[in-house]
């Protein structure tokens, strides 16, 4: 099974979650802590002149400085593939990052749903020894509680690379691009 199917079978999931459960109000206060699992939902480049492609899946714990403000961390297993097409000169590399976030929940007491924006930094591929790539990445979505504890997470984002890559395996130059991410999370 490749990692679109993958991605594409998760959102499928997540949607018949959303439209099959009877919405409760969300009760995240101050001090509450969120677990995340999230994977990447679409990811579009924006002036790469190569064929890139990438997919991640990850978990991240949050905590809630107060009911709008959460801050927090986390691993993300990251997939790139370089080249395709049917030649030989594809290549793969897997890679282990480390996120940290920050996000601003629009959120009212005893809402269904609520909006944030946010931003997040990640270093990917923390497992090899030659530099790192660090990235940045705003971003909006929204997050829709279908139990009191239990959330849809969807959010779209502007990723950025914060420097050049290069390891011998590839070299990148900064790489731009918009992408999803969906999730589930849990507030305890």
């Amino acid at each position: 099974m490749t990692l679109n199917k993958v991605m594409l079978a998760l959102l499928i999931v997540s949607i018949t979650l959303t439209l099959c459960s009877r919405p409760a109000y969300a009760q995240q206060e101050k001090g509450d802590i969120e677990i995340l699992v999230f994977s990447g939902g679409f990811f579009i480049g924006i002036d790469d002149d190569s064929d890139f492609s990438s997919g991640n899946i990850g978990a991240k714990a949050g905590y809630f400085l107060t009911r709008k403000h959460e801050v927090g961390g986390g691993l993300n297993f990251s997939v790139f593939r370089f080249g395709g097409g049917d030649d030989d000169d594809s290549e793969t590399n897997f890679g282990l990052g480390l996120i940290g976030f920050y996000r601003y929940n629009i959120a009212s007491k005893n809402a269904k749903g609520f909006p944030f924006v946010g931003t997040e930094v990640t270093v990917s591929d923390v497992t090899e020894e030659f530099g790192r790539l660090v990235s940045l990445r705003p971003n909006v979505g929204y997050k829709y509680f279908v139990r009191r504890n239990v959330a849809l997470d969807f959010s779209v984002g502007y990723s950025v690379d914060l420097n050049k890559f290069d390891n011998g395996f590839f070299s990148l130059q900064r790489r731009q691009s918009i992408n999803g991410q969906i999730g589930l999370a849990f507030v305890f």
